[in-house]
């Protein structure tokens, strides 16, 4: 089963001007749970906030979400879209690679290659290894 995370990810990160095309899926594959996301950010309508350096991780019941490789990200405010995606504590990835892309509700912030250019294209994957989609605590559809 697919959870298709537009609210998780960019798809939501709609502002009066700004507009997304990165769409994230999680999904159960075999022993483990796979998430991978592509697509393209415009950043118009939000506003840079910090940098600093993001890990692949889920944290369901916060609204976190990052895949990608561990690297310096900068973080942009004014985000909207889902207070959690489920009820799941804090799990790191086992594996990841591509850009590094989050989202953290809890602060309204949306997290991004350091340097990222509206409009570049952006492809990220992170593999959490003998999970299920409910070890995550995450909630099919959301």
């Amino acid at each position: 089963m697919k959870i298709k995370l537009l609210a998780a990810m960019a798809t939501l990160v709609v502002c009066v001007h700004s507009h997304a095309a990165y769409t994230a899926y999680i999904y159960q594959n075999g022993p483990n749970v796979v998430a991978s996301g592509s697509g393209t950010l415009n950043l118009n309508g939000i506003n840079f906030a910090t940098a600093g350096l993001l890990t692949p991780l889920v944290h369901a019941d916060h609204g976190i979400l990052s895949l990608g490789a561990s690297k310096t990200v900068s973080a942009y405010e004014g985000i909207t879209g889902p207070s959690s995606f489920g009820i799941g504590f804090k799990s790191d990835a086992s594996s990841s690679s591509g850009d590094t892309v989050g989202l953290q509700k809890s602060l309204n912030r949306l997290f991004l290659p350091f340097g990222y250019v509206s409009g570049s294209h952006l492809s990220s994957t992170a593999t959490w290894n003998t999970a299920t989609l409910a070890s995550l605590g995450l909630t099919p559809g959301s």
